[in-house]
């Protein structure tokens, strides 16, 4: 681990909330939005500061396109998700989130359990082993027949645990739910305790790209189509927080706030308008019958 990620971690249980911590963000944003760094603001320190604050609900169908998370900045090896301001360019650190490995997989997890090895997905996993390379997930290399019904069996379980009881913030997920899914063949009791929100991060535009981890998850939700999901924001770029700093004529750590409040309202807004011309659509159907 980096020196000063290490610092950050060693660190960051220090902050507390509160007008400080609002200075020290209104500082760090100034910094990067007049361009003297491309980035700023440690999200250990950021996740401390503002806490349940990052955390929103968002119609999953929006994200389409996730941010690489390793990028070079022409000197050295970046992780974007290690920082929460951005001011760099991501046009080329943006790809589809579909087609991928990780949708071809939660697919066939919808398919019938006795047509599982019949799935592109299952046999893409199946050769591989074959040839010596198996896949690596949660730490298990998914190198027999076996485990790797194990691993597709691990996210049917996912899928209609969701089903069930929704998409949970983790903080809602009970001990009795988490348990379905700790120490099996292809998961450790110690993956599940550091699971984290999806991770999404806000581009220079307000669009909502997915960043590292929470993959299968948007999938299976996305593939339920659910209008929910709990997600954390984890990086804004700048040029989107000065929008808002505009708009709210807030100081940045506020107006962050805000635009978060705004995308939880935004998710509300779209279940009232659903119901409504559900609603609607039935009274008229009454009308009609």
């Amino acid at each position: 681990m980096p020196p000063a990620r290490q610092a950050a971690q060693l660190v960051s249980p220090l902050i507390r909330p509160g007008l400080l911590a609002d200075r020290w963000f209104d500082t760090v944003f100034r910094r990067v939005s007049e361009r003297r760094s491309v980035r700023a603001a440690r999200f250990e320190y950021i996740e401390r500061g503002f806490g349940e604050d990052l955390i929103a609900e968002i119609d999953p169908a929006r994200l389409k396109r996730r941010l690489i998370d390793v990028v070079s900045d022409g000197r050295d090896h970046v992780r974007l998700s290690h920082w929460f301001l951005d001011g760099a360019e991501w046009t080329s650190a943006l790809v589809p989130l579909e087609p991928s490995e990780v949708h071809l997989e939660m697919d066939a997890i919808f398919q019938p359990e006795d047509r599982l090895h019949q799935t592109v997905a299952y046999q893409q996993l199946l050769a591989v082993a074959a040839l010596g390379r198996p896949q690596i997930h949660n730490g298990v290399r998914l190198a027999t027949p076996e485990l790797i019904r194990d691993y597709f069996q691990h996210y049917r379980t996912l899928r209609q645990s969701i089903e069930h009881h929704g998409f949970l913030p983790r903080q809602h997920v009970s001990r009795e739910i988490a348990g379905a899914f700790a120490s099996t063949s292809v998961r450790s009791g110690r993956a599940e305790l550091k699971e984290r929100e999806v991770s999404v991060a806000i581009a220079a535009d307000g669009e909502l790209v997915r960043i590292v981890g929470g993959h299968h998850r948007t999938a299976i939700a996305q593939r339920l189509g659910l209008r929910r999901m709990p997600v954390q924001i984890r990086l804004v770029h700048t040029q989107w927080l000065a929008q808002q700093v505009r708009r709210t004529r807030l100081a940045p750590a506020k107006a962050l706030r805000a635009g978060i409040r705004d995308l939880k309202h935004a998710v509300w807004l779209l279940a009232v308008l659903c119901q409504r011309f559900i609603d609607e659509g039935g009274a008229s159907a009454a009308v009609i019958l």
